[in-house]
């Protein structure tokens, strides 16, 4: 099976076009755009939604703004009019943090460029967006295949809103998973939950399983509870609109709800995200803003559009590049790994920019070796024989001419977390041994 051919984003000629979710499935119209203002007026009407595609849509609000700025204007009223662009998609929505991420990302951009040409500008700024909306599909695909093997196959899924490729650049991140996981040859049966108010799950992720000829049921959203407890759901895969420091999750209102309900059924609850929907700035769910719609769309005063899942409820964070396992118990926050991760390779970036090996290689392993004895110290006394063995690190023995900073960056980061994760599985099995002695009446010395 092809990789879902539906077109969330596309560049036509000189404008950005989005299809309008809020008329689907009843009809497919595209809706064009030629500015920034244009484009924050279709993020937040819900033309395009989705924390991925609402980054991508971003990223092209400032590429057209910056079109349409250039032919007329200098260096300074340039300037000046497209930090403007940048504030008004900057208020678009609030709980979304790729749509920031994106806004960052571009500015970043923009900034390396110092004093161009305004015409320069402008097409390096769209040069840029396209890469952003290809590197979302190359995410989604990569996140898809690690996500996949964790469906069994005939499994029944869960889904919660829409996460697919009308959400993203295509392919989808919990959808991504599913369709992945089909394309491996596994037969996967989806459940949908509606939910309300805006009925992503019913007119979106049911109209894109449709396309596919993938198993779709649609079920209210107060049914997910009594399948559950008729063992008739086998896993649980969401979104994310935005993922804190410590593993909590902000996803559209009712995933609470259905988090809840699978940890009281022993369900899998994993949520498929890419790390630039992880927000490191923010040390945990609750000071995530939560969206308020228009009552007027739902007919009553209850107007948040998101809920917050916390850290322990979910079981995987599904990313491009791992799967990041929690386990509260042994106090290891679900997406640790990930924020390490992203300031690592920050690290690595500054240090390439430097042009020095030496100072990436020692900021490299500066790093994963805090972050190795700030996880491990609790358990130390288990974990040590792993703890040692993952100083190798130390002696990558990799020529400096021969130096790649991504190939180093993956190879050492495999080791340390398959390290990591032994270490912790070895710490959970000490404890529950400990437990269960004492359950006994035993009190083993540790």
């Amino acid at each position: 099976m092809a990789s879902s051919m539906v077109e969330t984003l596309r560049w036509q000629g000189a404008r950005l076009e989005m299809i309008d979710q809020r008329v689907l499935p009843a009809r497919i119209e595209y809706l064009a755009y030629d500015s920034a203002a244009s484009v924050a007026q279709g993020i937040r009407s819900m033309v395009v939604r989705g924390a991925p595609a609402i980054g991508c849509a971003a990223a092209y609000g400032v590429a057209l703004e910056a079109l349409s700025l250039a032919p007329s204007n200098s260096g300074g009223q340039f300037t000046q009019q497209l930090e403007a662009g940048f504030d008004v998609l900057a208020h678009s929505r609030p709980t979304a943090v790729n749509l920031f991420w994106a806004l960052t990302r571009m500015r970043r951009v923009w900034q390396a460029m110092g004093a161009l040409d305004p015409l320069q500008v402008a097409q390096r700024l769209l040069n840029e967006a396209h890469e952003i909306l290809a590197e979302d599909v190359r995410i989604n695909r990569a996140m898809g295949e690690h996500g996949a093997l964790l469906l069994k196959n005939e499994a029944r899924v869960l889904t919660h809103c829409n996460a697919g490729a009308l959400a993203t650049a295509g392919h989808g991140t919990a959808l991504g998973v599913i369709r992945s996981a089909v394309e491996a040859g596994k037969r996967i049966a989806v459940i949908a939950d509606e939910t309300r108010p805006f009925l992503q799950g019913a007119r979106l992720t049911v109209w894109e399983m449709m396309q596919e000829g993938i198993p779709v049921t649609l079920i209210t959203d107060g049914m997910a509870g009594h399948l559950m407890s008729r063992g008739e759901i086998d896993a649980v895969i969401v979104g994310a609109d935005r993922i804190a420091a410590n593993g909590d999750v902000a996803n559209k209102i009712g995933t609470y709800m259905v988090a809840v309900l699978a940890q009281r059924h022993a369900i899998p609850f994993y949520v498929a995200a890419p790390i630039s929907t992880i927000d490191p700035g923010m040390a945990n769910g609750a000071g995530i803003p939560i969206e308020e719609r228009d009552p007027a769309e739902s007919g009553h005063h209850i107007r948040d559009n998101h809920d917050r899942v916390a850290i322990n409820l979910a079981d995987a964070l599904l990313t491009m590049r791992r799967i990041g396992q929690r386990n509260h118990r042994v106090g290891m926050g679900m997406i640790d790994i990930f924020i390490r991760q992203q300031r690592m390779q920050d690290s690595l970036d500054r240090g390439h920019r430097r042009g020095s090996t030496r100072h990436v290689r020692h900021q490299f392993i500066h790093h994963l070796r805090v972050a190795e004895l700030r996880q491990l110290r609790q358990f130390q006394h288990v974990i040590e024989p792993h703890r040692r063995e993952t100083r190798r690190l130390d002696v990558l023995q990799i020529p400096a001419a021969a130096f790649d900073i991504e190939q180093v960056f993956l190879r050492a980061q495999d080791i340390f977390l398959a390290q990591f994760h032994r270490g912790i599985a070895t710490a959970v099995q000490h404890q529950r041994f400990i437990a269960s002695q004492q359950a006994r009446g035993i009190h083993p010395q540790l």
